[in-house]
This record gives C-alpha cells, sequence and structure tokens, in this order.
C-alpha cells in the first residue's frame, strides 16, 4: 500500500505532526500535500501551533509585539490567537526561521551617514518599521527609507547626551491584537529628563522624576520604568503611556524602592518582573503579582536584593526566562532563575573587550573594543544554557576604534543589525538566504 492510498484524513493528520520547515517542504511535494496543508493553515491553525510549540515565548514576542503571550498558556493562546489571521503566523514562524541567516556568510551591508552636529550616536533602537537613533548632541533622530533617499528627522533634541532610547506601543490591547501600532518614543539624557514622543500624533512630554542623569530605560507594552543616579528618594516608578483623542498622558502604575545605593544603573522590565542593579554591582529584583498591582500607584513596593556581580551594572536585559547582565569588568552574567548567575568572560574567550551587548530574539550580539561585532543564535533556553562565547556564529567588524550601540531587527527578508561606531556613520548590515 503507497502513502498515496491512505485516507486523506490520516495524511492531514501525520502532516499536522510535523515541525514547520517539514510543512514547508511537504508542501511542495505535490499538488494534494499543498492543498492538504493548505487546509491545516486555513482552518487548523497549524502555523500558530508550529509557533506555539517551537518558538520560546520571549522570541514570539520580539517578534510580534504581543505582550499579552507572555501571560498565556497554549489553550488560551490557541483561542484568543487563532482568530488572527492564519497567514501571520506563517509570517513569525519564517522570521523565527530567518534568524539562522547569521550562519552565512550572504550578507549586505549599507552605512547612512548623518550630520556631524547631531554628535556621535549613544543608542539605536528598531521595533517594527521604526528605526531611531539617540546622539551625543542631545538629538533624538528617525530614519526612514534606507535603501533609497534616506529621510533623517529630528523629533526632539535633549540639552546634553541621550543615554538610552527605546519605542514602546502605547496602543490599546484591542488595537495591539488589531496590529495597529502607536510607537512612542522614550529617552534618556545625562540632563536627568525623559522625553516621551508620540510619533502618530507628533506629540512631546516630558518626565521629571530625577535630579541627575538617566543611565538606562526599559519598556514593556505601554509602560517604562528609568535606572538614574541619585535616585534613591525618588525611587523607580514604572509609567504607563496613553494616547487619545486629548493628546499623551503618562501615569504612574507602581513606584518601586528598597535600592542599597543612591546611583542606579540598569534595570529591565518584562511583564510584572523588574530586574535594577546599582553601580557596587548589586542586583535587586521583583515579580509585581497580582496582589501589588492592585496597590495605589503611590504605594512604595520594595525590591528585593538577589546577587552581586562584583562589578557596576551597566545592562540588564530580561526575556522570558532568559536574564543577561553586562558589567563594568566587561563581563557578561546570564541567568534562567533570577537567582544564579553565570559568569562569561569576553577577553577569555576571544581576547577581546566588551562593550556593549544586544539580545533581541533569538540573536545576541556583543560589540567589543576595535570595532568587532559578535552574533551568537540561540533559540532555545538550551542554547542559553550552553552559551559558549568562543563560538560565535557570525562576526562582523566595522573598521573602527568602539562599538558605541547596536539595534537588531527583521525587514522581511532576513535579520538586520545597526551597528554605531565613534565616526558618523551608521552600518546596517542584512542577512540572506543564499540562492
Amino acid at each position: 500500500m503507497s502513502f498515496s492510498e491512505v485516507p486523506k484524513e490520516i495524511q492531514a493528520f501525520i502532516l499536522s505532526k510535523l515541525d514547520g520547515c517539514s510543512l514547508v517542504r511537504a508542501q511542495r511535494t505535490c499538488k494534494l500535500w499543498y492543498e492538504t496543508i493548505h487546509k491545516l493553515e486555513r482552518i487548523f491553525h497549524i502555523w500558530l501551533m508550529c509557533c506555539l510549540k517551537e518558538v520560546d515565548t520571549d522570541i514570539l514576542v520580539d517578534i510580534t509585539g504581543l505582550v499579552k503571550l507572555a501571560s498565556l498558556d497554549s489553550k488560551d493562546a490557541v483561542s484568543l490567537l487563532g482568530a488572527m489571521p492564519w497567514h501571520l503566523w506563517r509570517a513569525v514562524y519564517a522570521e523565527f526561521h530567518r534568524a539562522r541567516y547569521i550562519n552565512l556568510d550572504t550578507q549586505k551591508t549599507i552605512e547612512l551617514y548623518f550630520f556631524m552636529g547631531y554628535g556621535m550616536v549613544t543608542c539605536l533602537h528598531m521595533k517594527g518599521d521604526v528605526f531611531v537613533s539617540g546622539h551625543e548632541g542631545g538629538n533624538i533622530v528617525t530614519w526612514k527609507n534606507i535603501d533609497a533617499d534616506v529621510e533623517a528627522n529630528i523629533i526632539h533634541r535633549h540639552q546634553r547626551i541621550v543615554t538610552d532610547i527605546t519605542v514602546l506601543d502605547a496602543g490599546t490591547e484591542d488595537e495591539l491584537w488589531a496590529g495597529k501600532m502607536k510607537p512612542v518614543v522614550v529617552s534618556a539624557s545625562r540632563d536627568s529628563t525623559l522625553k516621551v514622543n508620540s510619533l502618530e500624533k507628533c506629540l512631546t512630554t516630558e518626565v521629571h522624576c530625577y535630579s541627575s542623569q538617566v543611565n538606562q530605560i526599559s519598556s514593556w507594552g505601554n509602560s517604562f520604568v528609568a535606572a538614574a543616579d541619585k535616585s534613591m528618594l525618588q525611587g523607580q516608578p514604572v509609567w504607563r503611556v496613553i494616547t487619545d483623542s486629548s493628546g499623551l498622558h503618562i501615569q504612574t502604575k507602581f513606584h518601586l524602592t528598597g535600592q542599597k545605593t543612591a546611583n542606579m544603573k540598569a534595570v529591565a522590565l518584562w511583564g510584572d518582573e523588574i530586574m535594577t542593579g546599582d553601580e557596587l554591582g548589586n542586583v535587586f529584583y521583583k515579580k509585581i503579582g497580582v496582589a501589588n498591582s492592585r496597590l495605589p500607584a503611590n504605594d512604595p513596593i520594595e525590591l528585593d536584593f538577589i546577587a552581586n556581580l562584583g562589578s557596576i551594572i551597566e545592562t540588564i536585559i530580561i526575556k522570558g526566562q532568559k536574564v543577561l547582565c553586562f558589567t563594568g569588568n566587561r563581563n557578561i552574567y546570564t541567568s534562567i532563575d533570577r537567582r544564579t548567575f553565570a559568569k562569561h568572560d569576553m577577553f577569555e574567550s576571544l581576547q577581546k573587550l566588551a562593550e556593549c551587548v544586544y539580545l533581541w530574539g533569538s540573536i545576541l550580539a556583543i560589540g567589543c573594543k576595535m570595532g568587532s561585532v559578535f552574533l551568537y543564535h540561540l533559540q532555545s533556553k538550551e542554547d542559553w544554557q550552553g552559551l559558549d562565547l568562543s563560538k560565535p556564529n557570525h562576526s562582523f567588524h566595522t573598521g573602527s576604534e568602539h562599538i558605541n550601540a547596536m539595534a537588531i531587527g527583521d525587514d522581511g527578508a532576513g535579520p538586520v543589525l545597526a551597528i554605531a561606531t565613534e565616526d558618523p556613520v551608521i552600518h546596517i548590515v542584512r542577512w540572506r538566504r543564499k540562492k
């Protein structure tokens, strides 16, 4: 008995058990399988199921921007997300798979030159179609049409050097599910001011909370939090951004206290979890939880001390179970349990001094002195636990002395890496599948 004689229902059941890559190959085999898999796509949410089975939740959140995914179990996810177009989930799976292209040498590089009066780039961020840079001169610049007639527009200006920048989505939950993005740029500076700009409404407002420089900001959905010097009295508020017909509004959601020193250097926000670090290497953590979320916004929530990493905490990243801390002694620490940290020494691994780190989806980028960037493909928790800095999947060399900032995204055809150095240029590196 040949496979073609097997009842179509049994064939469909067998095909539904394939992983996403095998599904694509099977669909090209014959007309019958093409039609069978197309039916599975339209009626049985096969691509959604592939995403939920094969892709870690934190990677799905990065790709889709749907932060509610982090709080759904698989059963609720299918019932809620099944209403979304099936081809969207095929595109999400394809973007997840394209991260593997960094293993290839097929790449295209372009250079974005900017007006030297902006000052060198100090931070970068990508989110969807939004690409934004912060500069030494205090300028916040958005970039469009980088492949043709490049448009660089200043959306607002700080009085001093920009220290960090993020892009959040101020849309309602229904708008987020419908794919309607309301991008808001939040920037921090040494002038102590946080600026919040709605790209949709072309409105800017300021948050005056701190008396000294703000070092890092982190966003989740329509919320953000900052780490600043001399902030023990102010604590760390978590703010919510709302845009409506009356304008742009900032509300306080929570108020965090319990820091051991005045100078908080790094912070990360993921769902209802917050992690922050100070100049002495102390790391603090809090999961807000249902009970704390019902407290009045001004009631303090005390952070818990979890570790001391021995040097100033320069960057913290939380992505689901994964935690990364980058310290002043150029070491990288990773964790999956929020308590114990594994130390990774870039100099010991590759004889390079790390200067900055960036994590997006399954791609980790480490920028090093002498202008090198090393990329690692970490698509599972096991990859994260087995991280070996001596074995990067790809490296890129800018020819400059320093790497000031990086950002990672996907342009629909492959991964995109933006790199800023001390020179008046942003390097855009794209990876493509071999033809």
